[in-house]
């Protein structure tokens, strides 16, 4: 791993620390991801390199998908939550 990929990990674990949502964690973790193939694909070329610029981009935005998916659904629960406390 080069420098490059050790500082997407030290991202990783900063956002570790600055959220414990499990879902925005989730999110970084696939925006990540993402990065380090597109970057490992710049170092491919032909079709290879193709696929995995599409694959990548396609993880992140079904991780995004997810996340938006669960904070919808956290922050309805959320409200239901606090219209019963009151």
């Amino acid at each position: 791993m080069n420098g490059k990929g050790i500082a997407d990990v030290i991202l990783l674990l900063f956002s570790f620390f600055h959220t414990d949502k499990f879902h925005s964690v989730i999110r970084n973790s696939g925006f990540i991801i993402s990065t380090i193939l597109i970057r490992i694909s710049f170092s491919v070329s032909g079709i290879v390199n193709v696929l995995m610029i599409i694959g990548a981009v396609l993880f992140g935005l079904i991780m995004l998908v997810i996340h938006n998916k669960y904070e919808k659904q956290f922050t309805k629960e959320k409200k239901e939550n606090y219209k019963l406390e009151e």
